[in-house]
């Protein structure tokens, strides 16, 4: 079991005279310390040939047609986990909990 560290990103949001917007905090896995046939068995990212796109913008300029394009940049967040799959990750800096006995806690993802 390979147990993953993790980290706070802060980000202060301002309105354009510079005064605070908002404050924003996102919660991030090093999902980079993974390691292959412990902590995952495959892989898997869509991509696609350039011979492709350039047919399908062929296409849509012969048959005069708009096309759109949309990036999502955090799809994987929102993955299930396979039954029986089970993330381990560290507590953040500063928010660290021992168990009765001492020991170190971990975060389980599900």
């Amino acid at each position: 079991m390979n147990v993953l560290p993790s980290k706070w990103a802060l980000k202060l949001k301002r309105f354009p005279d510079g005064l605070v917007k908002k404050f924003k905090a996102r919660f991030c896995v090093r999902g980079d310390r993974q390691i292959e046939g412990v902590d995952f068995f495959e892989t898997w990212a869509p991509v696609v040939q350039w011979t492709t796109v350039r047919s399908m913008m062929t296409l849509a300029a012969k048959m005069d047609l708009q096309s759109a394009q949309a990036d999502i940049t955090a799809a994987f967040v929102h993955a299930p986990l396979d039954p029986g799959e089970e993330i381990y990750v560290k507590q953040p800096r500063g928010h660290e909990r021992q168990s009765p006995d001492g020991k170190e806690l971990v975060l389980k993802l599900h």
